[in-house]
């Protein structure tokens, strides 16, 4: 396989991604930050179900736009899940602390 094929596939992979930004901290309490994050995955899960029943119902042909979807949406409740086993650590953590 000869680089000049493989140049134009990586330059169109490369040109669809978008830069990490700087995550601020949150400027309320960490409550409402939690909701906030909450509402945006539950908005990411029902973004991709959609997508998943426009496929099936036959009204979209980009099979992997729904898939990326629904990629994206088992990373970000893997993600979320893992954020819930650090805070239930940390909290079981500070619950052994003798006073």
């Amino acid at each position: 396989m000869s680089s000049e094929l493989i140049a134009p596939v990586a330059a169109a992979g490369v040109a669809g991604l978008q830069p990490f930004e700087a995550v601020a901290p949150p400027s309320g309490n960490f409550g409402e930050w939690l909701g906030k994050e909450v509402t945006q995955l539950n908005q990411v899960m029902l973004a991709a179900e959609s997508r998943l029943q426009d496929q099936a119902a036959g009204r979209t042909q980009n099979l992997h736009e729904v898939m990326i979807a629904m990629e994206e949406a088992r990373l970000s409740l893997q993600l979320a899940m893992q954020i819930r086993n650090k805070v239930l650590d940390a909290y079981q953590e500070l619950m052994r602390m003798q006073i």
